[in-house]
């Protein structure tokens, strides 16, 4: 898993939102990475009867052309860099310079905000890449009563299959309301948080069992990644509970009653998501302490045996320092047999000492 260095990404996130040093509050600055080179538009719009697709739309066209009270309309746009368009937009929905202002600035927290003429709602989007590792992308929504705008920095198929069950009139889809296309597009971003979410408990199983079977010398530094990408998980998914239970109270004039249950899921979906990121970080904590402590075990171990072998030389030394003396009168070293006495003498200290240590499970 290639991950930048933390001081890189500090550095990173200092830099984009210097731009904004001296702006009055409500200054139109994109505050991000420019991930397409230019601002790209799809429309569908729909209603039991009809539906309509436009992969590649005006963005320079007057919306008013574009909305009908007859159909709802899903406006998708890749890029946000565009001041001048979402300005556009905000001035045919009146909204507010500051929504505009966190609209373009993708480090904003997940939010949801309820004007008089539409509801803003942002969060993010995390794609997989590379098992535990994954790209944030902030996706906005922006919902009227007749039409729903998604803003996304980059082209991504995260919505494929909603389009596909407005294309083949799949469910019940194209009989409801904008508020409804809402909640699935709001409920694939929160999918994807579970496809993420697989993949750290299959990773974190995996450094479970290497540390319990065979630590390896990297296994610290993956266990630290993986810690470091649980952070940037629960960074980006925590404000998320805020803004759902504001959607779940019910209160908005935007979304109606007759799908309050599935909001009420969808507030579910992203209390489990925190909850899964919480018990991850737990679980690879604990999986970091394991190692430690198994670190910790080994060299004691080592330890120990180096001090039982150290111990039983001690004598040895004592006794072979004892006949290394050079005394003229040593009566052992006239004896015929004194040498392999001496040998059966070191002998029978070393055996002792083991079986001593045997007994007390020294090793």
């Amino acid at each position: 898993m290639k991950k930048p260095t933390p001081n890189k990404k500090r550095r990173s996130k200092k830099a984009k939102r210097s731009v904004k040093i001296g702006t009055a509050p409500g200054s139109l600055i994109y505050v991000g990475e420019k991930k397409v080179e230019s601002v790209t538009a799809q429309l569908i719009k729909y209603n039991t009867d009809d539906f309509e697709e436009s992969k590649e739309l005006d963005i320079e066209q007057p919306l008013g052309e574009l909305i009908e009270d007859t159909h709802v309309q899903w406006i998708n746009v890749h890029g946000l860099h565009d001041v001048e368009f979402i300005q556009k937009v905000g001035t045919y929905y009146d909204i507010d310079k500051m929504i505009l202002e966190d609209l373009l600035d993708t480090t904003q927290r997940p939010k949801v905000e309820e004007f008089p003429n539409c509801l803003f709602f942002t969060l993010k989007s995390l794609a997989d890449v590379e098992g535990t590792g994954f790209e944030i992308e902030q996706i906005s929504f922006i919902l009227t009563k007749h039409t729903v705008i998604s803003l996304q920095e980059k082209p991504a198929d995260i919505f494929e299959s909603i389009r596909e069950r407005l294309r083949n009139k799949m469910g019940l889809v194209r009989m409801r309301t904008a508020d409804y296309l809402l909640f699935l597009l709001l409920d694939a971003v929160i999918d994807e948080y579970f496809v993420l979410l697989d993949n750290f408990d299959a990773a974190i199983e995996d450094l479970q069992e290497e540390v319990v079977t065979s630590p390896e010398d990297d296994t610290l530094i993956r266990t630290d990644q993986l810690k470091r990408s649980l952070l940037m998980l629960r960074k980006s998914v925590n404000p998320l509970k805020d803004a759902v239970n504001l959607l779940d109270k019910g209160d908005s004039q935007f979304l109606s009653d007759e799908y309050a249950k599935f909001y009420s899921d969808l507030k579910d979906s992203a209390l489990e998501v925190i909850d899964s990121v919480e018990a991850y970080r737990q679980m690879i904590e604990s999986v970091e302490n394991l190692y430690m402590s198994q670190l910790s075990q080994k060299n004691n171990d080592t330890m120990k045996v180096l001090t039982v072998i150290a111990t039983i030389f001690i004598p040895l030394t004592f006794v072979a320092g004892i006949y290394g003396m050079n005394f003229t009168y040593m009566p052992e070293l006239e004896w015929k047999y004194s040498y392999p006495i001496f040998w059966g003498i070191m002998i029978v200290i070393t055996l002792i000492m083991i079986r001593y240590f045997r007994r007390k499970n020294w090793f």
